[in-house]
């Protein structure tokens, strides 16, 4: 992965209660934002504190509203950044809110400029262009399921399509979520019994399914949504992982509810569950035992060795 995202965010005062609704939203989402009435100080040099915001930014994000527009101070910050960006130095993304493209300046309508005006879809929008996110399915997503290779999965043809059946049936990534019968999944995988019984057999030796006690219903481990959802669903657990861990180091938290940092993120318990899992098996992170339906740990903490990994990571 790339440097972590540094965000220098130039708006003018008359926005400043958005402008700082953003910055704190991306700050709880794991982006380091340089927003000037968080940095400077009184008696701090003004000038010198804005210049060290903008060299060492990753991305130069500018809030263009019918108040900016036309300001002197913002309009400088805007000649800064668009240097900066024409020496590859950072991303410029200028964010328009109450206005059309063809309000901006010349220089800027050649630019993409996302409009901020339906906020949290433009946010998560926002986020996913600082973390390098594409909006691409993966491939494989839009064809007829049992698209992902055996190869890639390390696990043979039958075990991949029982695979990509429990993945794609989830509906929290837990411990028997599904659990499905035999001649059930014989059915959604097209598998022979003979076929099933080898494929069912060889993930339970890779410990990612089970067969339920007096029954003949197959169910899946927590660890193969972590391990396999990046194959099929359009979220990679262990980037997830880094993000819900970037979102508390950020913000100074080390305990938090698991449904409040997924109300955080914008996700829901099927994506923020495999992450869950992931960190927990890593020993990244320990959580509660008090049960519940929903999700994987209902609290959770950071361990010290966390923030190292995310160093480590980045």
């Amino acid at each position: 992965m790339g440097p972590s995202p540094r965000v220098f965010l130039s708006y003018a005062s008359e926005d400043r209660a958005i402008a700082e609704r953003l910055a704190t939203d991306m700050r709880t989402a794991g982006v380091d934002v340089f927003f000037a009435e968080w940095e400077i100080r009184p008696g701090d040099s003004i000038r010198a504190k804005i210049d060290q915001g903008l060299s060492d930014c990753t991305h130069f994000v500018v809030l263009l509203t019918i108040s900016s527009i036309g300001k002197p101070w913002v309009n400088a910050e805007i000649d800064a950044g668009f240097v900066r960006r024409v020496e590859d130095s950072c991303r410029f993304i200028p964010l328009r809110l109450g206005l059309s493209p063809n309000q901006l300046p010349p220089l800027l309508r050649g630019l993409h400029s996302p409009t901020l005006d339906d906020y949290d879809r433009e946010l998560r929008s926002l986020l996913g262009q600082i973390f390098d996110l594409t909006l691409k399915p993966p491939l494989g997503s839009l064809k007829p399921v049992f698209a992902a290779p055996p190869a890639v999965l390390g696990v043979s043809t039958a075990a991949a399509r029982v695979l990509e059946v429990l993945v794609r049936e989830s509906v929290g990534a837990r411990r028997a979520d599904p659990r499905l019968e035999h001649i059930e999944l014989q059915g959604k995988t097209d598998l022979t019994a003979p076929e099933l019984e080898l494929a069912v057999d060889e993930l339970q030796d890779r410990g990612l399914v089970h067969i339920l006690p007096g029954s003949s219903k197959i169910g899946s481990e927590a660890r193969l949504f972590a391990e396999f959802d990046e194959h099929f669903m359009p979220w990679i657990p262990g980037e997830d992982a880094q993000v819900l861990v970037a979102a508390l180091v950020n913000t100074n938290r080390t305990t938090v509810r698991a449904d409040a940092i997924a109300a955080e993120l914008g996700w829901d318990r099927r994506r923020i569950n495999p992450a869950l899992t992931y960190l927990l098996d890593r020993g990244l992170i320990s959580g509660s035992q008090e049960v519940q339906p929903d999700w994987i740990t209902v609290q959770f903490w950071l361990e010290t060795r966390a923030r190292r990994w995310l160093n480590e990571v980045r």
